[in-house]
């Protein structure tokens, strides 16, 4: 799904959410390579390790390992519908390296220097094992999918040589299907100009009381907003520890002020355990905030110049659900 405006699409968001339908919010502010999530470190650790284990200098892996490997691994196939959304990525990258030079063997240092090169955001459009991939217009630019949903949230209010472009620019990401939306009773610059090549057609209203309300909007956290060093300065036995390690994507989290002030905000698990510390960057959105998830648990080796207390630790990257103080008026 595209959308002209980001807000648009966090509120989306929230309601795939209430409807068990998995998303992936693709951002530029928040960018995160496979390599550096949990599944993706595990992995390159896996290839490194076989490189090791032997003294050749040329490191190969038969035909199908990868995927025998991943199906041990999350006991799923490589292949199959995947939620979680650095399995699916991870999932890709297996399905796509297999895909190259089927029946052959894989050579390890060749694996390694892909996943480095790998982007981790939305896939090509025959893979099945993705979440919904939900981004802005300008954002959409180079990528191509079977089906494409253009959202009108009212971004789409300007009729200019340069919002038109970028219209067409969405418009043409789709390969098989293309929908357009259009507000009931609005006046959208572009759609009417299609005249009557589009099947055009109309909801039926409801009475759920879920569209009665305002889902809340979504703030994934960037790296840049934790502390990425503070997990590290534990000891190896640190409760903190193995509060990330029995976390997963999706689980709940607190976002807690460290003083009155609230200069400084921790992030703590479901039983009160801290996991985790905002940076100077962070903000908290302005309103209320609903509900903090787990969004993505990384992994990062400690550096030559860091007194760190174990060679490398896992991070909490966070997820928000907040409205805005307009919305809570209005509810």
């Amino acid at each position: 799904m595209i959308a002209r405006r980001w807000k648009d699409l966090t509120a989306l968001a929230a309601l795939c959410r209430q409807r068990n339908i998995p998303v992936e919010l693709v951002r530029d502010a928040v960018s995160i390579r496979l390599y550096e999530t949990r599944e993706g470190f595990a992995f390159l650790s896996l290839l490194r390790g076989e490189q090791r284990h032997t003294r050749k200098r040329r490191v190969t892996l038969r035909s199908g390992a990868l995927g025998r490997w991943f199906r041990r691994r999350f006991g799923v196939d490589a292949k199959a519908w995947i939620a979680h959304p650095a399995r699916a990525a991870l999932a890709q990258f297996i399905t796509e390296r297999e895909a190259i030079a089927p029946g052959y063997e894989q050579v390890a240092d060749d694996l390694i220097d892909a996943l480095y090169e790998f982007d981790a955001g939305p896939r090509a459009p025959d893979l099945p094992n993705a979440p919904m991939p939900l981004l802005a217009a300008h954002r959409a630019k180079g990528l191509e999918f079977n089906h494409v949903l253009i959202l009108d949230g009212g971004g789409w209010t300007s009729a200019d040589d340069d919002e038109r472009r970028l219209y067409y620019v969405a418009m043409t990401r789709a390969r098989e299907t293309l929908t357009l939306c259009e507000t009931v009773g609005g006046r959208h610059p572009f759609v009417r100009d299609t005249g009557d090549l589009p099947l055009r057609t109309r909801p039926r209203p409801t009475a759920n009381a879920e569209t009665r309300t305002h889902p809340p909007r979504v703030r994934v956290c960037s790296p840049k907003e934790i502390v990425l060093s503070w997990p590290g300065y534990f000891a190896p036995e640190a409760p903190i520890h193995r509060a990330i390690a029995a976390l997963e994507v999706g689980d709940a989290l607190t976002l807690q002020p460290e003083s009155e002030d609230k200069s400084g905000w921790a992030l703590a698990d479901a039983s009160g355990t801290p996991v985790g510390r905002m940076s100077s960057h962070f903000q908290p959105p302005k309103g209320k905030i609903v509900a903090v998830r787990v969004a993505a648990i990384l992994v990062r080796r400690a550096r030559a110049d860091e007194k760190a207390r174990v060679p490398q630790w896992e991070l909490v990257l966070p997820e928000i659900d907040w409205t805005p103080e307009s919305l809570r008026r209005l509810s």
